[in-house]
């Protein structure tokens, strides 16, 4: 034997005793289209790209399997259960379970066909969804072909109760900042449990300039998935089930979840491809690194946008000159804003002789505090509205009422208006049931007076706004707690105080005083919301996870 035979044979054997290091699946999401020619090429495509599997929903044309058997592809076909809380998924357990076994039948001729995800995103925090998923799950075990596998696609990690249920779990953190460090605390949760990617993407605006510099281009889009697909072939992941990019091509339909949503809903893509096949940049990044071809990519650094003009920020600084202007003009103001403070007495005495009472500078204050009030509401739905939490609760409401909503998000200012002018309204509401109430006493108050007493208690509204837009940027785990616990606050003590007064004014009984706050409407809300919870429990309690735990 010759001397490079020798060491061919050497290699080979060397080759065959190492271990081979495992890889986890590499695969996109993949909403097949309506027209069988175009579906066909998109996996004769995706393949070309070294793309081995696709998630999918399930797939009723045998042709398109029969393709996928033949190129060596993977199918994972999930039912359409989807974000649904756990009273959805009890009640959707009958029709599932017959759509399942049709799914198991048409697969016995497959080879391509032996995943199945039977939750897509449910509310699996809750542990009574598992004896659903494990009673889907062993239905797989016991009539799907040979080497069947029951996987869930979840937004929780460390939360998640259905991993023991299934084979393995695909979480679901689309515009994960960190997916590496998210599968590691998936595994420090769930060790000894299988997990994979289920979408690994960011978001683009369908209208950014090209270059890096540009939010929510398609060169970030890019340059997230280099970064991320390259993290993930260290060795520590290489258990990894599989690792799926969102999504071959852009969806037409509203997607879900929708972080961002503040900033271009109805804009926002995470195709590799725009929605009629033109390829984006991101397209190449995972070809190569699917291939093994290429793992390192430049691409154009772009101009950075003009900055936009910070308009909440203006806002509020509109509302201080606002009440700035309207204490400098009202001699009347500039006397009983001492007497509020260091001598309530005698700002009690003034309002009940309504002598010295500021009507035009009053208002002036009122509208700013409402405003201000608004303000810090748009702080906190827009901070929201990064949360899959939102994006499911929009899911749920009609058509015309999503897109409002949607359409406020994009316009702070407009929303901002809009909250404070129901913030007003209710106000007024409530000061015209005090009004009556008062009557009852033999009291006439007038719209000066009531004005005047719901109004100065709201003062730390203004300290409320300073916090919301100096944190928003900063803190966005302090907003979204933070600010319904400090608007609260504010609220329980402006309504003390304002019954308080009230109470020395007219003077109130208990009985008055219960009816008034009975009738505030910040409770009639409360009431509202908590009929809205008895009524639909579960979809409350998902909601509730995904903002806790999501």
């Amino acid at each position: 034997m010759s001397c490079c035979r020798r060491l061919t044979f050497l290699l080979l054997l060397m080759h065959a005793l190492l271990p081979v290091r495992a890889q986890p699946v590499r695969g996109v999401v993949w909403q097949p289209p309506a027209a069988l020619e175009r579906a066909a090429a998109d996996l004769v495509w995706m393949h070309r790209a070294g793309v081995r599997a696709v998630r999918a929903p399930v797939i009723e044309d045998d042709r398109l399997l029969t393709l996928a058997d033949s190129l060596g592809m993977q199918v994972f076909q999930e039912l359409p259960v989807e974000w649904v809380p756990v009273s959805v998924l009890e009640d959707t357990l009958a029709a599932v379970t017959r759509l399942l076994d049709e799914v198991l039948s048409q697969a016995r001729a497959h080879p391509s066909a032996r995943h199945f995800g039977l939750v897509r995103s449910g509310d699996t925090a809750a542990p009574e969804a598992c004896a659903m998923v494990a009673a889907l799950a062993q239905r797989v075990r016991r009539h799907g072909p040979d080497g069947s596998r029951a996987y869930i696609v979840t937004p929780f990690v460390e939360a998640e109760r259905c991993a023991a249920a299934v084979d393995f779990v695909l979480l679901d953190r689309f515009a994960d900042p960190d997916p590496p460090e998210t599968v590691q605390r998936w595994q420090a949760a769930h060790p000894g449990r299988s997990v994979g990617l289920a979408a690994l993407g960011t978001w683009v605006d369908a209208g950014a300039a090209l270059g890096l510099a540009v939010p929510l281009s398609a060169e970030r889009q890019a340059r997230y998935l280099e970064t991320h697909l390259s993290a993930l072939q260290a060795p520590v992941f290489e258990e990894l089930v599989a690792v799926f990019v969102h999504r071959w091509r852009d969806a037409a339909e509203w997607p879900l979840p929708l972080p961002a949503a503040a900033t271009h809903p109805f804009r926002l893509r995470s195709g590799l491809q725009a929605a009629d096949g033109t390829p984006r940049p991101a397209l190449a990044v995972v070809q190569g690194f699917f291939t093994g071809r290429q793992t390192v990519f430049a691409f154009d650094a772009g101009y950075p946008p003009a900055p936009s003009l910070p308009w909440l920020v203006l806002l509020g600084w509109l509302i201080v000159a606002a009440i700035g202007g309207a204490y400098a003009s009202s001699i009347r103001l500039q006397r009983m804003v001492p007497r509020y403070f260091l001598a309530h007495g005698f700002y009690q005495e003034a309002v009940q002789q309504a002598r010295e009472i500021p009507p035009v500078a009053g208002g002036v204050v009122f509208g700013a505090l409402c405003l201000s009030a608004g303000v810090v509401g748009t702080v906190w739905l827009d901070d929201l509205s990064r949360e899959p939490a939102l994006a499911l609760v929009a899911g749920w409401l009609p058509a015309p009422t999503r897109g409002l909503l949607l359409t406020l998000l994009r316009q702070p200012v407009v929303l901002a208006a809009l909250l404070g002018s129901l913030y007003a309204l209710g106000l007024a509401v409530w000061m015209a049931a005090l009004t009556m109430l008062a009557r009852v006493r033999q009291r006439r108050l007038s719209a000066t007076q009531m004005l005047t007493l719901v109004t100065w208690p709201r003062w730390p509204l203004m300290l409320l706004l300073a916090v919301a837009l100096g944190v928003r940027e900063v803190a966005s785990d302090w907003v979204t707690w933070g600010m319904p616990a400090g608007y609260l606050l504010v609220a329980a003590l402006a309504v003390r105080r304002t019954l308080a007064d009230y109470a020395a004014l007219v003077p109130a009984s208990p009985g008055m005083l219960a009816a008034a706050v009975l009738v505030h409407p910040l409770l009639l809300l409360a009431l509202f919301a908590a009929a809205l919870v008895v009524r639909y429990g579960g979809h409350a309690l998902f909601v509730w996870h995904l903002i806790r735990f999501g």
